[in-house]
């Protein structure tokens, strides 16, 4: 399963100030932000001191699926203002580099709905309610490259978009492997491809492989992999 690939580009919207003010608004790097109170719409801090967090007031789920939820958080900015946040929140996700024993990497090709286009990614998919990230990397390296592995090892983690959504995907590295029966979804079709790290290298350079999640994997596992 790999929904945590196409995440809908929701943004933060609304901000209700706590007493009546001039709005002004920003571009934020996960949209348009509006503030309440005119004037500067932020404030450069002192380095030595620690970036202040935002308070949750309230939490509410708008929309469920099996995969995801959108969410809508109030909360109170340190200046006292307060506003809503609209999010995708997961459980997480696991994406897998499987290393064959000839040092070639297995990559699936699969069907993007959303860009309407083929992407040429790693295995990856969703942390499902109930379960965790070391099940779901045995699950999509088995249903996505047909492969079980005798070594499977964490190597990183990253959030593959902090403005839209609390996703946490982990990375590892498999080896050893062995061939086992592949089991896809039926949304999902895969073609299995076989690439030696500098052919990987290359294709992103050529923007052959542009998965943001599968870019991002490689930078934390390449030195790993290499």
């Amino acid at each position: 399963m790999n929904n945590s690939h196409s995440l809908p580009a929701w943004s933060p919207d609304s901000v209700r100030p706590a007493k009546p003010a001039r709005p002004c608004r920003s571009d934020g790097p996960f949209g348009r932000v509006v503030r309440a109170g005119g004037g500067q719409a932020g404030a450069i801090r002192n380095p030595t001191m620690k970036l202040a967090k935002w308070r949750t007031l309230s939490q509410k789920e708008l929309y469920k699926n099996p995969w995801w939820v959108y969410r809508q958080d109030t909360f109170q900015l340190p200046n006292g203002e307060v506003g809503d946040y609209f999010y995708v929140h997961t459980n997480g996700s696991s994406l897998i580099i499987p290393i064959l024993d000839d040092g070639k990497i297995v990559m699936v090709t699969q069907y993007r709905y959303l860009c309407d286009e083929e992407s040429l990614e790693f295995p990856c998919g969703g942390v499902k309610a109930g379960g965790d990230y070391l099940s779901t990397a045995v699950r999509e390296l088995a249903e996505e490259a047909g492969f079980e592995s005798a070594d499977l090892q964490q190597v990183g983690k990253f959030n593959p978009y902090n403005g839209i959504t609390n996703e946490t995907c982990r990375v590892y590295v498999a080896r050893k492997l062995r061939k086992a029966a592949a089991k896809p979804d039926l949304t999902e079709e895969f073609e299995q491809s076989y690439l030696l790290p500098t052919q990987i290298d290359e294709k992103i350079r050529t923007g052959e492989i542009w998965d943001g999640m599968t870019i991002a994997a490689w930078a934390i596992a390449r030195p790993v992999v290499v």
